[in-house]
């Protein structure tokens, strides 16, 4: 006859085989939390990786032309005498250009002056009437292209001193332009009590 299965006798007061599986089992419970913080973190490392790999360049490094990514850090840092003037060359005579950049604003160089470098804030003068004018300052963001974020300026000749008054990325309110006695149609500009345009 075969004997299919039998039971052993265990000792009195022994744990069967069995019941210290299960046992064991409920003891890795209590390491489950660290088990699961651990993996987590692993995986929270690897995706952070990923990600700074896989980051899309800077608009400074976008807008590089490809000469200018060829070089060095240092190469880019250095005076840019090619910088094309007909790009940015308004109507302006440059020596007021330069008088009320330099008044508007003690942070930026006039766009048209030499010399001038990568990252390099700048003033420009695009309206003069009288003792109103406006421009933009913008950044040089490589030998031959000037851009970057910009953001548009007022000024307004006070006892014999440009200075900016308003500086804005969207239209002028037409309180400002009221405010400083802008001549009408200088620029467009949005009264927000009206709702009506170029209302001042």
């Amino acid at each position: 006859m075969v004997t299919l299965w039998s039971a052993k006798p265990t000792c009195a007061g022994s744990i069967p085989a069995h019941a210290s599986i299960i046992n064991n089992h409920y003891d890795m419970n209590k390491y489950l939390p660290v088990i699961v913080f651990v993996v987590a973190f692993v995986g929270f490392i690897y995706y952070m990786s990923s990600v700074n790999q896989a980051k899309p360049p800077s608009y400074f490094e976008a807008q590089q032309s490809n000469s200018v990514k060829k070089n060095s850090l240092d190469e880019m840092g250095k005076i840019c005498d090619n910088l094309s003037s007909s790009n940015n060359k308004s109507d302006i005579d440059d020596n007021i250009g330069r008088e009320i950049c330099s008044e508007v604003s003690s942070m930026s160089k006039y766009i048209n002056d030499r010399p001038l470098s990568i990252g390099d804030q700048l003033c420009e003068v695009s309206k003069v009437s009288g003792n109103y004018a406006e421009g933009g300052f913008t950044s040089m963001v490589s030998c031959d292209y000037v851009g970057g974020p910009g953001i548009a300026w007022l000024g307004t000749k006070i006892d014999g001193k440009w200075l900016s008054v308003a500086k804005s990325q969207d239209t002028w309110d037409c309180a400002t332009l009221k405010k400083y006695d802008f001549p009408k149609g200088f620029a467009p500009c949005y009264n927000w009590e009206t709702e009506k345009e170029n209302d001042y």
